[in-house]
């Protein structure tokens, strides 16, 4: 019997093949990594168009004029009430002027009120107590006022339907003004002790949701 052959040496097999050979696997593109998977403690929201939208003016707005609005805030509100007479009283005209950019009923319609580039009165607190985030005053100056329908007593809950709809118009702000899943913030955290909305909302899927989104390149523009 001949002799045994020498064991297989990978780096002897690596080191005889050709210097261009070796150069072209060491400067091959690497595959893109894939995205990470959307893991939550609850069922995940995915971005919905809303079923009908349309603009209702208020008169209770201020002109930015042509001057682009610092964004830096979106402010989720409850509107206590049904949307329609929410509707009537965000677009009527008061001695106190209350106003919103939008309003999402349960059934996922969309009434836009206000433009983005313009103020809307959603969320100004009071004299005494002017409502602020993370110690910046002025939250109707920067910042984009959503009302949901619902009744704001942390039992009435708010349907896939109007929370698809929600995500999808957040997501879309927060990619045009470049916002966070953190720059997302409910009306009691800049008025706290006066203001409780939106009670119930579920913010842990909402943001977790909101921030998978904005990691991948996105459609919705």
């Amino acid at each position: 019997m001949g002799d045994s052959p020498p064991p297989f040496s990978w780096l002897g097999a690596w080191l005889q093949r050709k210097r261009g050979d070796r150069l072209a696997v060491l400067n091959a593109p690497h595959a893109p990594k894939p995205s990470p998977p959307l893991v939550l403690n609850s069922a995940p929201i995915f971005p919905q168009e809303p079923i009908s939208s349309r603009f209702e003016a208020s008169p209770d707005f201020r002109s930015s004029g042509n001057a682009a609005r610092k964004i830096d805030l979106v402010v989720l509100h409850c509107t206590e009430s049904s949307a329609a007479g929410a509707l009537a009283w965000l677009t009527a005209k008061d001695a106190m002027p209350v106003s919103a950019h939008y309003l999402i009923s349960k059934a996922g319609d969309l009434v836009q009120m206000v433009g983005e580039n313009n103020v809307s009165y959603h969320a100004g607190g009071t004299k005494e107590k002017p409502s602020s985030w993370r110690g910046a005053g002025k939250v109707n100056e920067r910042s984009v006022g959503i009302e949901l329908e619902n009744r704001n007593d942390g039992l009435d809950p708010y349907p896939p339907a109007q929370l698809t709809v929600c995500l999808w118009l957040v997501l879309r702000a927060c990619r045009r003004f470049g916002l966070t899943a953190e720059e997302v913030v409910g009306h009691a955290d800049v008025d706290p002790g006066r203001k409780s909305d939106p009670r119930g909302f579920p913010w842990e899927p909402f943001r977790s949701s909101l921030a998978f989104h904005l990691s991948r390149p996105g459609g919705i523009a």
